[in-house]
């Protein structure tokens, strides 16, 4: 939305954010490097093959966005940020592929989850407000609620295995889609996202399986 010349910002706030919690400050820097370059490298795609911030309104652009977006962009930042903290002795050589694929699903499920919802509420027109509108925006939110409590508390208790309950998600997300349109359909992913990821780290809901390793990479694959 803003062009690349953002890219400083990124990169302050990639280096902060590893500074203050993991790693060292030649890794937090290396990592930060990875994460900007991740970043300059899918706006460059998106805008080159996918219509810049229009790639969410046709289904040939939506597709582009989620391969150069989602897709190849993302392997940047865990290439380079796992490689730095095995180098320096933060993580083990042989946990490189499970460490690799857990840092990319979580840049994928930014780029598909987080990105759209910004970009489509940035640069769509005004909503529309009318009576009905509202009526049927409320409604939608009230079933997500519900249905995200659902899913984290199940009430009655459903069997152990066999019962997904957070695919009973996806009828929501159709509605919002041929109601509210692509912005509406963005919304209600992202705040289904929202409330399986809370359950999650709080221990409870169908993704809550394993180790936190493990329920992290079911999580992001739903």
């Amino acid at each position: 939305m803003f062009g690349r010349r953002v890219w400083p910002g990124v990169a302050a706030g990639a280096f902060l954010v590893n500074y203050t919690t993991f790693g060292s400050l030649l890794t937090s820097l290396l990592i930060a490097a990875g994460n900007t370059l991740e970043a300059v490298a899918a706006a460059a795609l998106i805008e080159r093959f996918a219509n810049g911030t229009r790639a969410l309104l046709s289904g040939r652009d939506v597709f582009r966005f989620v391969l150069y977006a989602g897709m190849l962009s993302t392997m940047i930042s865990p290439f380079v940020g796992v490689t730095s903290l095995a180098l320096a002795g933060f993580a083990d050589w042989q946990r490189y592929g499970a460490v690799w694929l857990t840092w990319w699903l979580g840049d994928v499920g930014g780029n598909l989850v987080v990105a759209p919802f910004l970009v489509l509420w940035a640069t769509s027109p005004p909503v529309d407000w009318r009576t009905s509108r509202s009526l049927e925006a409320a409604a939608l939110l009230l079933a997500i609620v519900v249905l995200g409590t659902f899913v984290i508390w199940p009430w009655p208790p459903l069997p152990e295995s066999g019962y997904p309950p957070a695919f009973l998600s996806f009828p929501l997300i159709l509605w919002a889609a041929f109601s509210f349109g692509p912005r509406g359909s963005a919304t209600a992913v992202l705040l289904l996202s929202i409330v399986a990821a809370w359950g999650t780290v709080v221990g409870v809901g169908p993704f809550a399986v394993g180790s936190p390793n493990q329920s992290l990479l079911i999580l992001d694959s739903f």
